[in-house]
């Protein structure tokens, strides 16, 4: 995988986009600049997208269908590391897209799962972008969730409850906004239940995490 050194001493490890997305993206992207006329057109197609919208509550008995866009396909994710720290940013990329590196990187090093201290969601806390498959190959005591939930109510209820099952006792929510899609996670039953905590952020500014 493409490793990126920073001033500073941090080391980027590259897990996506794959050629064979920025492919795809490549033969769609100019079909899809033809259809922006204008501001308003854009905004537009944003009221009327639905992929995201899903049943924001407790777990079903069949898993959700997985995020397929092109666009999501082709997000840039990757592994932070720093004075031996690690942080996931999986930005919008789906699960098998991660797998793809995630599972040779873990071969690689002979272990079962990748550690990393932090894991910001991918896609705000979809259920269709973070399913079975990465949950049971990441490890991090830290989940940081980016989102004021106001378009597609993200995070989903779910997508949280899997990471909490998987995980056990000890894990730390993070989220950057306290809103009505995850202010059930500020609660005590919850919390009690399944033994995590949950920092929401307090101003304007977001929140910080420290590793």
């Amino acid at each position: 995988l493409p490793m990126i050194k920073l001033p500073g001493k941090m080391e980027l490890t590259l897990l996506s986009p794959h050629h064979d997305a920025l492919k795809k993206l490549k033969n769609t992207w100019k079909k899809e600049i033809t259809k922006i006329t204008s501001a308003q057109s854009i905004e537009a197609r944003w009221d009327a997208e639905k992929r995201y919208i899903a049943k924001n509550g407790v777990l079903g008995s069949t898993p959700p269908h997985p995020d397929v866009s092109v666009a999501n396909m082709s997000s840039i994710a990757f592994i932070a590391t720093h004075d031996k720290k690690s942080c996931l940013f999986a930005g919008d990329t789906m699960t098998n897209e991660l797998l793809k590196s995630i599972e040779p990187l873990c071969a690689k090093h002979g272990v079962e799962q990748l550690t990393v201290d932090a894991w910001k969601l991918a896609h705000h806390g979809s259920q269709k972008s973070t399913m079975k498959g990465i949950i049971d190959k990441v490890s991090a005591t830290h989940i940081l969730i980016s989102t004021n939930g106001a378009r597609y109510k993200h995070p989903d209820k779910a997508c949280i409850t899997s990471l909490l099952k998987a995980n056990g006792k000890g894990l730390k929510l993070h989220f950057n906004y306290l809103s009505q899609q995850n202010k059930y996670w500020s609660g005590s039953a919850p919390a009690k239940k399944f033994g995590y905590t949950a920092n929401f952020a307090k101003s304007k500014f977001g929140i910080k995490v420290e590793l």
